[in-house]
C-alpha cells in the first residue's frame, strides 16, 4: 500500500466526510480521496524526511513554546510546514500548507482557504478568524526556523567540503 507523501504541490489535507475515505487531499491542480488519515499522511511524510511526526512536534514545542495546534515542518529541504486549524485529534482539523498556491482570506466573520488554480476553489475554514490568524503567525515562525536550519546546513556543508 502506498501512502501519499506531502509535496510542494500539496495545498491541504481535509477531512473527507465521504464514506470509505478519511482524507481529501487538495493539490495545486488536482484533488483525491484516500483511506489514510491526515495524521498517517503527516507521519509518513515526516519519516520520509528522517524524523517522526512526534519528534518534530516535540522540537517545535520546545523551541517555540507552542503546546496546542503545533505547526509541523513535514519536509525540511523543501520548507513545507503543515498548519493545523484545530487540535490534530479533532475530526474537523484541516492541515494547510502555506505555499504559493494558497492564500487565506477573511470573508465576513469567517476565514476561507483560497486555492489559486484553474478552478479558483474557495474552502471555508471551520475556525475563528483569531485562531487562523494566530496559526498563520505560528506557521511563519516555524518556516523561519526551517529556513535557518537549511541555511546553517549549507554553511556547514561548505566548510566541510572546502578543507
Amino acid at each position: 500500500m502506498t501512502i501519499y507523501k506531502i509535496n510542494r504541490n500539496t495545498t491541504a489535507l481535509l477531512p473527507a466526510k465521504q464514506v470509505g475515505y478519511e482524507t481529501r487531499i487538495i493539490e495545486y491542480n488536482k484533488e483525491h480521496y484516500v483511506t489514510e488519515t491526515a495524521l498517517e499522511i503527516l507521519e509518513h511524510t515526516c519519516r520520509e524526511d528522517w524524523a517522526s511526526y512526534e519528534v518534530r512536534r516535540d522540537i517545535v514545542s520546545e523551541k517555540t513554546g507552542y503546546i496546542q495546534k503545533v505547526p509541523i515542518p513535514v519536509n525540511i529541504e523543501e520548507g513545507i510546514v503543515a498548519m493545523p486549524t484545530h487540535s490534530a485529534q479533532n475530526m474537523d482539523c484541516m492541515w494547510i500548507m502555506l505555499n504559493r498556491h494558497t492564500s487565506i482570506h477573511r470573508n465576513k466573520n469567517r476565514m476561507e482557504l483560497v486555492i489559486n488554480h484553474n478552478t479558483y476553489e474557495t474552502i471555508p475554514i471551520p475556525a475563528s478568524v483569531h485562531t487562523i490568524t494566530n496559526q498563520i503567525k505560528r506557521s511563519r515562525v516555524v518556516q523561519h526556523f526551517v529556513k535557518w536550519i537549511i541555511y546553517t546546513a549549507l554553511q556547514i556543508n561548505e566548510l566541510n567540503f572546502s578543507d
